[in-house]
Formats: structure tokens, sequence, C-alpha cells
């Protein structure tokens, strides 16, 4: 008996986890049993009249979700992450009414970004769909489990401008701009932990890092912290990646953009409690610096790192010398498989596998790294919904 409500037990537990929506099902056998063209419009209106925004995108179980456009289209499709932003999925439509809709498999907890592509040319957001992130394109739509705790408690955004901008000269009258923020009760006593940015202005205006930190020390999640914004990185549409220009911009990091901010703000001279945080290019860009340099920065936080570039000199790099003091932390997605296919060669494509490979190495070398793998994309969504565990691990209060 008791080991029957044992089996009882664990086969509810397995229904609950993978309960079934049947809403569109419902709504498919409705409409089969209507043959009139006015009726089924009619009662394809009503359906969508009835959908509450905030249970769309339909999923139907926690790996299939449904999307759906209306509209005069002659081909709809969607285009994203889920399939590699190479070979768009065609939706289907509902014979004699104007309602289109996709069945897609998904990976569990994913957080991916799509488009619709309208009659092969027209690239639009999800009209129905209210989770948008922005990105260096403008906006894409995303899907996103309705119990993800990141759009459960929307970022708090703060009235004031959270950081201050600076110009750092560099070298025959050329500038970076740097925006820094200074954590609450910043003085000039203490000295605080310092968090740098590659590609600042991005993880400002697309990543909303200021204030996700900010919203993190003030409710105690991590260390009051000075966080450097650096306008430095590579234009990854128009420069093609080398190991003479990682290095170029590594030496900017290291000379007179952290000249300028130990000289004037109370850093931290432990480079234990230093850290550099890069996505993609300039993620591999971050790598170098710290490898390099482990006497002045001690960590690395990298998104979505691209470490292929020229030949893969940052794996060979790794394995022609002797370990060095750093502590490593990386965060991939599995669907960033594609990454950049009509830009960069298809042998460097697969950020997932190469990050998988260069964690790997770092490990078998001897190195402190955590890898931890999200059912996302190459894209802003990811990184910003990502960023605060990385923080939480180099910065966590864990007496809180």
């Amino acid at each position: 008996m008791k080991h029957f409500l044992l089996i009882l037990t664990f086969i509810r537990l397995i229904s609950c986890t993978s309960q079934e929506n049947p809403i569109f099902i419902n709504f498919q056998n409705k409409l089969a049993n209507i043959s009139n063209e006015k009726d089924r419009q009619i009662c394809t209106d009503r359906f969508l009249k009835k959908l509450s925004r905030k249970d769309y995108p339909i999923f139907e179980n926690d790996s299939t979700i449904i999307l759906l456009y209306k509209g005069n289209a002659e081909k709809v499709e969607m285009i994203g992450d889920v399939n590699y932003w190479t070979h768009p999925s065609a939706f289907t439509n509902l014979a004699a009414t104007d309602l289109f809709f996709l069945r897609q498999k998904i990976q569990k907890n994913s957080l991916l970004e799509y488009w619709l592509i309208i009659d092969g040319t027209e690239i639009q957001i999800d009209s129905l769909n209210q989770y948008k992130v922005r990105n260096e394109f403008g906006y894409a739509s995303q899907i996103v489990a309705h119990n993800n705790p990141f759009y459960l408690n929307q970022l708090k955004k703060a009235d004031e401008k959270l950081y201050k901008s600076y110009l750092v000269p560099i070298q025959n009258n050329q500038y970076v701009k740097i925006h820094i923020y200074f954590p609450p009760d910043y003085n000039d006593y203490d000295h605080f932990p310092l968090i740098l940015f590659l590609d600042g202005k991005k993880y400002i205006d697309l990543g909303d890092a200021p204030i996700i930190i900010n919203n993190m020390i003030s409710s105690g999640k991590i260390k009051k912290a000075v966080a450097v914004f650096a306008e430095i990185g590579f234009e990854e549409n128009a420069e093609a990646p080398t190991i003479d220009k990682y290095g170029a911009i590594s030496k900017i990091i290291i000379g007179p953009i952290l000249e300028f901010v130990t000289s004037r703000f109370n850093i931290e001279n432990n480079p234990e409690n230093r850290l550099l945080v890069g996505k993609s290019i300039s993620g591999g860009v971050g790598f170098l610096t710290v490898f390099e340099n482990p006497n002045q920065f001690g960590n690395v936080f990298i998104q979505s790192g691209y470490f292929s570039a020229d030949n893969f000199f940052l794996i060979q790099l790794i394995e022609q010398n002797y370990r060095k003091n750093i502590n490593c932390y990386f965060q991939i997605g599995i669907y960033e498989r594609n990454v950049s296919h009509m830009i960069i060669p298809p042998a460097e494509t697969d950020f997932y596998q190469v990050n998988r490979k260069f964690v790997a190495l770092l490990r078998a070398k001897g190195y402190p790294v955590v890898l931890n793998e999200y059912a996302t994309g190459h894209t802003w969504g990811n990184w910003k919904n990502h960023l605060s565990e990385g923080l939480i691990y180099f910065l966590g209060n864990h007496d809180n």
C-alpha cells in the first residue's frame, strides 16, 4: 500500500510539471465544426478577443508554444533564436479566416527572441506579444515563460540618471568616453570594488546594467561597487576581430582607462576585488585583458564569448601558458549555434560548442571556472536577464 501511494504521488508530480493547456486545440476543434466562412471568422475574432495578453504566447506545455498572426497576408513566418536566425518557420493559415498560427517546439524555460516576416519582405515584432526587448536593430519580441521571475518583477526604472560621464584621453588627441556609476553612500575614505564593462554604452542602453546594479545594491544582494562603462569594443558587424585589435583594446583598458579611474576615485587595489565584464567579441577582449594582467584584474565575467577569432588564438594562449591567478565565470545559450553566420567563417559560428571547449580547457589547466547554460540565443534579452547571476557570483552579500 505504501509503495502504491508513493507511485501515485510521483505520477501526480509528473502530471503537474507537464500540464497541457488545451485552449488552442479546443478552439481548432470548435472551428472544424463550422463550415460557413462568415461564422468561422466570427469564431476566430471571439477567440482572439478572449485571449488575454498575459497568456500569450500560448504555452501548450513547457516545451510547446503557439504563436499567432491576424491580418491579410499570403505568407507569415517567424525567424529568431529557435531557428538560429537562418531558416524561417512557416505559419499555417486557418482556412476562411485571417488567422495564422505556428506550433513551435522549444527548450524548457526558454528566453528567446524573434521577428515575424510578412509576405517574405516585411519584418515586424509580434503585436500580440507584450514581451519585447530592445537591441541594436530596434525591438524584438520575446518568448518568455509566464512564471519567469525576471519579468514578473519588471525592472524598477530609476527616475534619476545613475551615472556620470567622462572623457579619457588616450593618444593623439583621441578620447574614450566612459560612464561611471557610484553606489549609494560613496565617499572619499572607503575603497570600493570595481566592475568594468566593455561595450559599456550598450550595457547601459540595452542591458539596463546601472539600474540592475543599483537595485541589487539597494536590496543588499551585492556589495557596494563602482561600475565603469567604457565605450570601447568592436562594431561587430563591421570589424574582423584579430589578435592585434584585441591587444590594442586591452592596452587602452589597462592603461589610460584604469589609470584615469584609479587615480580619481576610491577603487580597491586588490585584483580580487576587480571584475571585468564583456559579451560576445568584447568578452574575448575581456578574457585576454584579465589573462595578461592578473595583477590588475582577478575576475572576468563573459557572456556569450567569442573565442574563435584569428584561428582560435585565445585557446592557443591558454594551452601555451601556465595557469594565471584569475577567476572566470561564463554564460552561454544553447541556441547560440550559428551566430553571425553571414559575417564570420562557418567554423567559428557555433559559440555554444566553442565556449564549452574553452571552459573544459580552463578546467583542465586548474582554473576556478563556472559555466552556466541557458535556453537562450545571442541576444540582449539573454545578457540582461542573466547579468545579475554573474554579479552575485563575484560580489554577492552571502551573509544576507
